[in-house]
């Protein structure tokens, strides 16, 4: 009888093409010539389903390391959160036990790999086999040709869960008693923080996989509101995702910053902490921009504003459980920069609370914004009615959106 080794690779390629990518991961370690025949299949997406009990994740991750080429072949990841949930056992995923040529192969990528793109913590995490949310910044070491990152509803805890369940910890942690300070090693310090949060990297030294990402999703899982003093996950961990060179879309949702400082800090403070990161950065290339039930404050926006000059698109809704709009004139100052600043950006194309474009108009008018009107001359700094002021308002529009054509 004829064994599947002794097939020719044509047949091999049929039958490896109708598995899925768990078994084709385990698949590769059962010889040498599996794994060349599945080099040969494409991989282009993949889903990443964090903490899922059957480990694909950490399958998957073993495979990249054994056959790091094979993630630069991919080139959108969508990410599922499939944490621990204590009233369901089921879902109460074993630690994962790296296999010694496992940790052989990380030390040796721990030069070239690890140490020049990840921080110690995670490092320790992804050792410690209960976490995989810490696998995702090394499988972006890996995914150097990667376009879409979807992050999805984001749970930041390793727990669907206020608290640590007692039989759930003794389960993960294999231990006799509940001792929670197990968790302190597998997540990072402070609540709404993930690894990949952490490592993203910046301007000039990204992680390999998100230095060619055009589209980008990050949103929060809304059951996760565990506090009343909590907004979300911080906004300015978005920063470096709008600074990626030749990034087109980004979509976020369920974060904050903080007017008073403190944990939830505004983007201008952080972008001072982390001057020398940022100094010299180009404008963003992003052309959509969608921030949805989020808590940030308009200075923060102009400061987004000001990096912009690509736009066509934005998109901007508030977490109504936190801010609302209390003035008509709220998000004016930050409307008009981000207007003043793209060309190709037009009042149709933007969305903000579900405010009309006559409330922006009339907010713009009465707060005396003027815009780089073409007229000139003598007449350029009258007070206009607001008809007149519209009427101009359209014609500096059509003017730029015929230049814009003609370049």
């Amino acid at each position: 009888m004829t064994t599947i080794t002794a097939l020719p690779t044509e047949a091999l390629l049929e039958i490896f093409g109708l598995l899925n990518i768990e078994s084709l991961t385990d698949a590769k370690m059962a010889c040498k010539k599996f794994q060349d025949v599945i080099r040969m299949i494409p991989l282009r997406s993949y889903t990443l389903r964090i903490d899922e009990p059957n480990h694909s994740m950490w399958k998957f991750t073993r495979s990249l390391l054994a056959d790091p080429k094979a993630g630069s072949r991919i080139t959108e990841l969508t990410v599922e959160w499939c944490r621990r949930e204590p009233d369901d056992p089921d879902t109460w995923t074993d630690k994962w036990d790296w296999t010694e040529e496992d940790l052989r192969i990380m030390k040796r990528l721990e030069e070239t790999v690890i140490n020049k793109y990840l921080d110690d913590d995670v490092y320790t995490a992804i050792k410690g086999g209960i976490n995989s949310e810490a696998l995702l910044p090394l499988i972006l070491c890996f995914t150097e040709n990667l376009e879409s990152l979807d992050l999805g509803d984001v749970v930041t805890e390793l727990f669907n869960y206020k608290g640590w369940p007692t039989d759930c910890l003794k389960k993960i942690f294999k231990l006799n008693r509940e001792d929670s300070s197990n968790n302190d090693a597998h997540i990072p310090e402070q609540q709404f923080r993930t690894w990949f949060h952490l490592n993203t990297g910046y301007p000039g030294k990204y992680l390999p996989g998100l230095s060619k990402l055009k589209k980008f999703n990050h949103q929060l899982n809304e059951d996760v509101f565990i506090s009343v003093d909590k907004w979300g996950w911080r906004a300015d961990y978005f920063l470096p995702i709008l600074f990626i060179p030749g990034i087109k879309e980004i979509t976020i949702g369920g974060c904050g910053t903080d007017e008073q400082g403190g944990e939830y800090a505004s983007l201008k403070k952080i972008m001072g902490l982390y001057k020398k990161q940022f100094e010299g950065v180009p404008p963003s290339t992003v052309k959509k921009l969608v921030i949805g039930a989020s808590r940030i404050y308009e200075k923060d926006y102009r400061l987004i504003a000001n990096y912009t000059c690509c736009l066509e698109e934005l998109h901007i809704s508030y977490n109504d459980n936190y801010v609302e709009l209390n003035s008509r004139y709220d998000m004016a100052g930050a409307i008009y920069v981000f207007l003043n600043n793209n060309p190709k950006l037009t009042m149709d194309k933007i969305s903000v609370d579900g405010r009309s474009n006559e409330a922006w108009l009339k907010a713009f008018h009465d707060c005396g914004y003027d815009f780089p009107w073409a007229n000139g001359g003598e007449d350029e700094d009258r007070e206009r009615t607001y008809e007149e002021f519209v009427e101009e308002f359209e014609a500096w529009s059509q003017r730029r959106t015929l230049r814009d054509e003609h370049k």
